[in-house]
C-alpha cells in the first residue's frame, strides 16, 4: 500500500502527513492507558489505549513543526509489524510549560498563564494521553511544549500544541505526554516569538529562534 500511495507507513500513519496527524488527542471522556508492552513511540496515536480522535484534515491551516528524521525499529524484517523502538527529529518552537489546577487544567508557557482569545473562546483545554495517570503533572518541573499547527480556515485562530515532558537533556530527548487545543489570546507572542532563555531549552540544536529535538 505505501508504495500504491507513494509514501512511507511510519508507526501507524503516512510519512507525508506526520507533522498533521501526529496532533491526534484522545477522547477524555473515554479515557486512555498506557500499553503494557512497548507497541510505537510516544508521538504516534498507536502507543496509546484507547479511543483516539485524528487531526482535523478538513482544517486548512499553518505548520509550524516540521519532521526532518524519522528511525523506527521494527521487531522483525516486516515495516508494517510489531516495534521495539523509534525516535524522530522535531523542529519548531520550544516553550516552557508549567501546568497548574489538575482539576481544569490551565497552561503557563515561559512564566505566563494562557488565555482565551475573548471570553467567547475555549480556553486551551489539556488532552493527556493517559489521563488518569496523569494528575502529578502539577508539580512536574521538565515539562515543554511547541507549537504544532495554526487553523487559518473554518475554526480560525485555533492552535494544536504538543505536550512533552523532558526525558534527557543532554540529547534533547522527550517524550509526547498530550495536546492542547484551543483558540488563544497572542498565539504569535506565547508560543512562537523567541524570548530569554530559549536558547537554553534542552535540544540538539538552536537555529534562528526554533529548537529541533528528539521524540521517542
Amino acid at each position: 500500500m505505501g508504495t500504491l500511495m507513494q509514501d512511507e507507513y511510519v508507526a501507524g500513519m503516512w510519512r507525508g502527513g506526520l507533522e498533521l496527524d501526529m496532533l491526534w488527542c484522545i477522547d477524555g471522556f473515554q479515557g486512555a492507558s498506557t500499553p503494557t508492552t512497548y507497541r510505537a513511540p510516544t508521538w504516534s496515536w498507536v502507543a496509546s489505549v484507547g479511543r483516539v480522535w485524528p487531526a482535523e484534515r478538513l482544517m486548512d491551516g499553518l505548520s509550524l513543526i516540521k519532521v526532518e528524521k524519522v528511525h523506527l525499529d521494527y521487531v522483525t524484517e516486516d515495516t508494517w509489524g510489531m516495534l521495539r523502538g523509534g525516535w524522530l527529529h522535531l523542529r519548531g518552537h520550544l516553550k516552557k510549560l508549567s501546568l497548574i489546577h489538575p482539576d481544569d487544567w490551565k497552561m503557563v508557557v515561559n512564566g505566563v498563564q494562557v488565555e482565551a482569545a475573548t471570553k467567547y473562546d475555549a480556553k486551551p483545554h489539556v488532552y493527556f494521553d493517559t489521563p488518569e495517570s496523569e494528575r502529578n503533572k502539577e508539580s512536574e518541573p521538565n515539562l515543554y511544549c511547541m507549537i504544532g499547527r495554526r487553523v487559518t480556515t473554518v475554526c480560525e485562530g485555533l492552535i494544536f500544541v504538543l505536550l512533552l515532558e523532558l526525558v534527557d537533556g543532554e540529547t534533547g530527548t522527550f517524550k509526547r505526554i498530550g495536546i492542547a487545543r484551543g483558540v488563544v489570546k497572542d498565539p504569535e507572542a506565547t508560543f512562537i516569538s523567541p524570548s530569554g532563555g530559549d536558547d537554553e531549552f534542552p535540544c540538539l540544536e538552536y537555529v534562528d529562534g526554533q529548537h529541533l529535538i528528539c521524540i521517542i
